[in-house]
């Protein structure tokens, strides 16, 4: 695979800024086909809103298109310095200038990941149990998406486990949750009460015509509720 270290051009603090506490910390999954306009617009535009990472997940695309992809988002978030994951590719990492990955459960291994990107990439992992969450955190990862919580449209994975089930495995670990699956402005409150650190997003804000408004009442949800944490 050659070099797959971390090139993103951001320092370290930057990288992770929305992984600490009280930071940015509405997580965009970009993807063409929930996005209703310009892929690399929209993301732009939504990292101003103080959206803090942003993870391209394109499982059809080739590699080439999916590189291609990375490098209109990575110039779309420059100015504002805010990090872009890949999602399941870790080949592409580097190629991609990315900070880091994230992985499924039927993906590359965490510990595998760290040992080929580097102490400095960030690596997600996703946890559909509080058994996949303390593996994971094991193994590594610096944050777990958890879920489903709500029924999504955009990715059928298992059935939705609900906002109780997401506070068990939030205060079961010590390295940063994010709420993944359904998450809209409607249940942003019920899920900042469980003491999540953040959410992931893609249909809420990939297809909303005022997704800006919708990205800062999530973080303002956020923000009411964490000391909760």
């Amino acid at each position: 695979m050659g070099d797959l270290s971390v090139n993103d051009g951001l320092t370290p603090r930057e990288r992770r800024a929305f992984l600490e506490p009280g930071n940015r910390r509405v997580y965009l999954i970009a993807t063409r086909s929930a996005c209703v306009d310009s892929l690399s617009e929209r993301v732009r535009r939504l990292a101003e809103a103080g959206v803090g990472a942003v993870q391209l997940r394109e499982k059809d695309a080739t590699d080439r298109e999916f590189v291609s992809l990375a490098e209109e988002l990575r110039e779309a978030l420059r100015n504002q310095r805010v990090p872009l994951i890949v999602n399941d590719r870790v080949g592409l990492v580097a190629a991609s200038r990315a900070s880091g990955v994230h992985l499924g459960a039927e993906d590359e291994t965490v510990f595998r990941a760290r040992q080929l990107l580097g102490r400095d990439a960030i690596i997600g992992a996703t946890a559909h149990s509080l058994e996949e969450a303390i593996g994971a955190e094991r193994a590594g990862a610096d944050y777990l998406g958890v879920g489903p919580v709500f029924e999504s449209r955009t990715k059928r994975v298992s059935a939705p486990r609900g906002a109780e089930w997401l506070s068990t495995i939030v205060h079961a670990v010590k390295i940063p949750c994010l709420a993944i699956g359904g998450v809209n402005v409607e249940n942003i409150e019920t899920l900042a009460r469980t003491g999540v650190h953040g959410v992931a997003v893609c249909e809420a804000l990939m297809s909303s015509g005022d997704a800006r408004t919708i990205a800062q009442a999530m973080q303002a949800a956020l923000d009411r509720h964490r000391s909760l944490r």
